[in-house]
Parts: C-alpha cells; sequence; structure tokens
C-alpha cells in the first residue's frame, strides 16, 4: 500500500511537467508515443497520394475546454536517421464535430452526432524534413492554424478528420514519414542505457518494463523482469521522473532512473533471472502524463570497483487505454477500413 501511495504522489509531479498545450489523447505533451516501441505510424501523411483519416477520442467528454485555434503533429521518437522522409507538400482539409465512441464506424460522415465543421479549408501545407536523427526528441514541428476558432462540444466525444491529397512525397507508400502515435492498452518502456555486465554473465543486465492501461476494469499497472543479473541476489528497481544518465566514479554503468521510489525485488535465480514483478498502480488520469525511468541495482562483489551492477535504462509511461478508434480510406471519399482500436496518432491543440 505504501508503495501504491508513493507512486500515487510521484503522479502529482508528473502532471507538474507537462506544458498547457493539450494534447488527444491527454497527457502527451512532455511524453513521447510508445507505438512500437516509439517508431510511429505512416498515418496520417504518407500512406499514400491521397489519403481519409478519421479519429474518435473521449477524453474531453465532460470536460472544459477553450475554443480550439490549431491543430499540431510531430515526428515518432525513434531517434534514427531515414533518408526517405524528406520536406514535401501536400493539400490539407481538416473537419471537426462531435461523435460518439460507442458507434463510430467505417463511414466517416456517419460518425458526425451533428454537423460538423470543415476548420480548415483545402489549402496547400509545407511538410517539413524528418531524414535526420531525432536529438534531442522533437516537438510538434507540423502547426495547421484553424480557420476560426472551434467550439468542442464536450457533451459529446470529439471527432477529427483530415484529408490529405496531392502529395509530392517521393516514393509515398514505403517512406517511413513516420508521425507519433500512442500505444493502447499495453506499451513496453524502450532502452535508454547499457546496463553493466554481471559477474559470470557474458551480455549486460536487462529490465524490461510494461506499463498496462485497462480502462474496463480501472486498473494500471507496470510490470519488470530481468536477464544476467548476479546469481541468487535480492535486487532494488528504481522509479522516477528524471533520466540522470549520471557517471558514478567506480560504478559499472550510468544512473539512469532518479530514485524517486525503491521498489524491492528478487531474490534472482542462480541463472540470474529476475521473476516477473507486477506492481499495480492507483488508477489516476494524472498517470498519463508521466514518463517514467526505471532500472535496477544489485549487489555484486565481482565487480573491480564499486560491489554493485546496474540494469539498462527504460523509458516509458501509462498508454492511454481504449480510449479512441480511427479509420482510413485510400480511396477518399469511399467507406474506410476499420474501425481500429491500436492506439491513436497524437495530436497537439492551442
Amino acid at each position: 500500500m505504501r508503495i501504491v501511495s508513493s507512486i500515487g504522489v510521484l503522479a502529482l509531479g508528473a502532471t507538474s511537467l507537462a506544458a498547457q498545450l493539450r494534447t488527444l489523447p491527454t497527457g502527451y505533451q512532455a511524453r513521447p508515443g510508445e507505438y512500437l516501441s516509439g517508431q510511429g505510424v505512416l498515418y496520417p501523411f504518407a500512406r499514400s497520394v491521397a489519403f481519409d483519416y478519421q479519429e474518435v477520442h473521449r477524453d474531453w467528454n465532460g470536460t472544459t475546454q477553450t475554443p480550439l485555434i490549431s491543430i499540431g503533429f510531430r515526428r515518432a521518437p525513434n531517434r534514427v536517421a531515414n533518408t526517405t522522409a524528406t520536406a514535401h507538400t501536400l493539400d490539407a482539409t481538416v473537419t471537426m464535430g462531435p461523435g460518439d465512441f460507442n458507434t463510430f464506424s467505417t463511414t466517416f460522415a456517419n460518425n458526425y452526432t451533428a454537423a460538423p465543421t470543415v476548420v480548415i479549408a483545402t489549402r496547400p501545407i509545407s511538410m517539413p524534413d524528418w531524414t535526420q536523427p531525432l536529438v534531442p526528441r522533437e516537438q510538434f514541428s507540423i502547426t495547421m492554424m484553424l480557420d476560426a476558432p472551434y467550439v468542442v462540444n464536450t457533451s459529446a466525444d470529439f471527432v477529427w478528420q483530415l484529408l490529405v491529397q496531392n502529395s509530392t512525397l517521393p516514393n509515398v507508400g514505403s517512406s517511413l514519414y513516420y508521425a507519433d502515435r500512442t500505444g493502447t492498452t499495453s506499451a513496453a518502456a524502450v532502452v535508454v542505457g547499457t546496463g553493466c555486465t554481471a559477474t559470470g554473465r557474458t551480455a549486460p543486465m536487462t529490465l524490461p518494463a510494461t506499463y498496462a492501461n485497462n480502462t474496463t476494469a480501472a486498473t494500471m499497472q507496470v510490470t519488470f523482469s530481468g536477464t544476467n543479473f548476479p546469481a541468487s541476489v535480492p535486487v532494488i528497481i528504481h522509479l522516477g521522473l528524471t533520466n540522470l544518465n549520471l557517471p558514478i566514479p567506480g560504478l559499472c554503468g550510468n544512473v539512469i532512473a532518479s530514485p524517486d521510489i525503491a521498489l524491492p525485488a528478487g531474490p534472482t535465480s542462480a541463472a540470474g533471472a529476475l521473476a516477473s514483478l507486477v506492481i499495480p498502480l492507483p488508477y489516476l488520469t494524472s498517470l498519463r502524463s508521466g514518463l517514467f525511468y526505471t532500472q535496477a541495482l544489485a549487489p555484486d562483489v565481482g565487480q573491480p570497483g564499486l560491489p554493485l551492477a546496474l540494469s539498462d535504462g527504460r523509458e516509458g509511461g501509462i498508454p492511454p487505454g481504449a480510449e479512441s478508434k480511427y479509420i482510413y480510406s485510400l480511396t477518399p471519399p469511399s467507406v474506410g477500413s476499420g474501425p481500429f482500436t491500436a492506439g491513436s496518432v497524437i495530436t497537439a491543440y492551442q
């Protein structure tokens, strides 16, 4: 219970770090999408020369929202060079309106429960060059100002739709022009630092972490496991809000996770495996705003310096759960494919 309470307090810190910019799904102002470990998705900019894409979200239903004046997108945080994601132009049309998550279907027009508003009449958009690695990770580099402020109907779910036409992106179907995207009910944390090689092992220590959000059952959790640890030792897992990336003289690896919370784990097996450890989290919407760092620490008397060994660091967060759906069409204005619930493109709003 003390661990759960501490994580609830940590969630308040995570919320304070988020910027005032609104996102859908909520909570992604200061954290990257976790779809396929940050790979992102070809939707909605690089699937074809013409592409119609629509999403419905429940996050704003019952909330208070100021009128929207822009919609923004950003590149996925995969941090790799991508020679095909070149600058190009396209014609964009953006429509918004009220909808119903439960009745969302493959028919674009039917997904609005009242007359929608074309918030951006068809206009040419210059898309940035996304060929270079991301260091540091990118903010929302594509911002489309609406033709007029849009008042969100918060008594309904929110639908946005982007029609792309006349894209000049070369080899558009395989260009890998990836927009940032969320996971859905489960998301694996991304490796952000290399672990030590423990005594008797031939590979570095690893600490995989998977975050889960079951909106139906109203449960959240993080699950840890480990490989290549010292044999038969206790383990401490640090969970924090900061990537320290701190070298300490005599320590075999950098300290990645700030030790905001210490979770006891282990002991490890004779083969150095850390059994699966499930940590239940308080079901708090604010946890979705957090970007968390984790790392394990174990005694290792065989190290030449300090008798300790560190696992790799991991960066991750609670996914949004089943709060959105999307459809798309390669041949607009035909009926779309879907609806799909495998996460959503991250959009930002002013």
